[in-house]
């Protein structure tokens, strides 16, 4: 029985513990140093005494091992285990200790540098708040300075509008168109108007010339057969060119309605400062542009203000039976020569109102001359080819002095 208790033990054992023989014997293992030919009263004095221990082997080990073999089995396998509990939890305790230790210092460190990063982070995130802040505000200087004139570009609703209004003509271009007309008015008195001497008095003449803004000067030119050209000329270069003059405020214009009668509406004013005539002049300037753009059937097309349609037809047939109350008394008597003579008369004015449209159409502000310019002591000085002058440039901003961009012809009387 001893030996089957030692093999066990030497089965179950692993290799790597010491010998039981070199641990420290129990209370109980005077068991184990009793002979195996002891007689049966020692083992039944013993067994009361190993029934509990076998009882709880048999829980561990072999429940059909018998009690005395359970009580030897649990004698020899008790004696190494103390030492290998205590050793377990010598071992944990040790671990648990060295883990949950940290020294002092490496947490103040911790702490500190976990202060720094977030003062950094702080300043880093204010820094760009700040910046942010800075661009989104508008600066209050400009608000407090002179103010510097308007540009001529408007913005309206974030839109720039230069992308949609017409560009400046070339003044070569405008200054073309205008010899061009001088031209036609000329073939066209040469054409449809007598030279002959007249019996006509003056005075017959002079009311429908007064009617039409002239004296009774341009009267007697007219009926003087040597200067009748010259003041024929005058006469419709000053009617029809005014007609068509931003600046004028013709009875019989041929300039949109709605432009007329704002004309029309501004207060004439000749004392005004020279600041303020340089901001009206911006203004009108604006003003034009704008109301030529919205008035536009078309407005991506980005061309000046057409005049083809049955209003101005309609005016410019009115201006010709104006005018015709003067020109009949030089015209041929035959019915076939004086439709003619209202038909070309007709085209000269349709010709003369396109210019005035583009003219209207322009950021540049400018204006017919049909006046001399020059000294009035001449008698008979008068205007007989109109000019033009540019005022401002294409910002509305006016000239010192006007700039002539075509010279008027002056006709001047002895």
């Amino acid at each position: 029985m001893a030996n089957s208790i030692f093999v066990r033990q030497a089965q179950q054992q692993p290799s790597s513990q010491p010998p039981i023989q070199a641990t420290t014997p129990t209370p109980g293992s005077a068991l184990t140093s009793t002979s195996s030919n002891s007689a049966p009263a020692s083992s039944e004095s013993t067994e009361p005494e190993a029934k509990p221990k076998a009882s709880i082997a048999q829980g561990t080990n072999n429940p059909s091992t018998p009690s005395s073999q359970a009580s030897n089995s649990i004698n020899t396998q008790s004696t190494p285990a103390q030492p290998s509990t205590k050793g377990t939890s010598a071992q944990l305790s040790s671990s648990s200790h060295s883990s949950s230790s940290v020294a002092p210092g490496a947490v103040a460190g911790i702490a500190i540098g976990c202060i720094l990063a977030g003062i950094i982070l702080g300043l880093v995130a204010a820094f760009f708040f700040l910046r942010r802040r800075n661009r989104k505000k508008t600066p209050l200087k400009p608000l407090i300075s002179k103010p510097s004139p308007a540009p001529a570009s408007a913005n309206i609703g974030n839109v720039q509008l230069d992308h949609f209004l017409l560009e400046a003509t070339p003044d070569e271009t405008i200054a073309l168109e205008m010899e061009a007309l001088r031209t036609l008015i000329r073939q066209h008195v040469d054409s449809h108007y007598h030279r002959r001497p007249m019996d006509e008095d003056a005075s017959s003449l002079s009311q429908p010339l007064a009617k039409l803004g002239f004296n009774h000067q341009v009267a007697a030119l007219c009926l003087d057969h040597k200067t009748r050209q010259q003041a024929l000329q005058h006469v419709l270069s000053h009617v029809i060119f005014t007609s068509v003059d931003f600046h004028s405020r013709a009875e019989l214009s041929l300039l949109p309605a709605s432009v007329s009668a704002f004309i029309e509406e501004i207060p004439s004013n000749k004392n005004e400062l020279i600041g303020d005539s340089r901001m009206k002049s911006q203004a009108f300037s604006q003003w034009r542009r704008l109301s030529v753009y919205l008035l536009h059937p078309d407005r991506g097309l980005r061309t000046p203000l057409p005049s083809d349609n049955p209003r101005v037809t309609s005016q410019a047939q009115e201006l010709t039976a104006e005018l015709n109350t003067v020109l009949r008394f030089f015209s041929e008597p035959d019915t076939a020569s004086q439709q003619e003579q209202t038909r070309h008369l007709e085209l000269v004015i349709l010709e003369c109102a396109k210019l005035g449209y583009v003219l209207l159409s322009q950021p540049s502000d400018w204006r017919f001359v049909t006046e001399n310019p020059g000294t009035k002591e001449a008698d008979y000085s008068i205007v007989v080819e109109a000019g033009l002058m540019k005022l401002s440039d294409r910002d509305g901003v006016p000239y010192r002095s006007p700039r002539s961009v075509v010279d008027p012809v002056v006709y001047v009387g002895s």
